[in-house]
């Protein structure tokens, strides 16, 4: 978490990774990275929350 972390603030963003959200959040259809389904979003208190309804079931 310490190394992600650094590596934000040097970057001022969250760092790609393969089989994380970032990157794919900002397509719209954008396509889960573990398992290829296409992302749900809603507004939630204002900000966009993006999630994989087949890898994060309620």
């Amino acid at each position: 978490m310490r190394r992600i972390l650094r590596e934000s603030v040097k970057v001022e963003r969250v760092p790609p990774r393969d089989t994380w959200l970032t990157g794919a959040r900002d397509e719209r259809d954008g396509p889960c990275p573990r398992c290829g389904t296409t992302l749900s979003r809603r507004r939630v208190s204002g900000r966009t929350t993006v999630w994989c309804r087949s890898c994060q079931p309620a």
